[in-house]
């Protein structure tokens, strides 16, 4: 099964018509540095953050299957 991979952000949006904040570029920038086209590297930080706030909140964390 080929890896999956992130779609580069410019292939679906038209960046100069989008305005988006500075707050969420960076954040796009870092995800970007931190997991490359890693997707499943990137999906599996998701669930362990989703975890971590449902402990935070004292709620039961949400379970998934790999």
């Amino acid at each position: 099964m080929p890896a999956k991979s992130l779609k580069d952000p410019e292939e679906d949006i038209n960046l100069i018509e989008t305005s988006i904040s500075e707050m969420a570029f960076f954040l796009c920038k870092r995800v970007k540095e931190n997991f490359g086209d890693d997707a499943d590297k990137f999906s599996e930080f998701l669930a362990q953050l989703h975890m971590f706030s449902q402990q935070r909140k004292g709620t039961k964390p949400l379970v998934t299957q790999a």
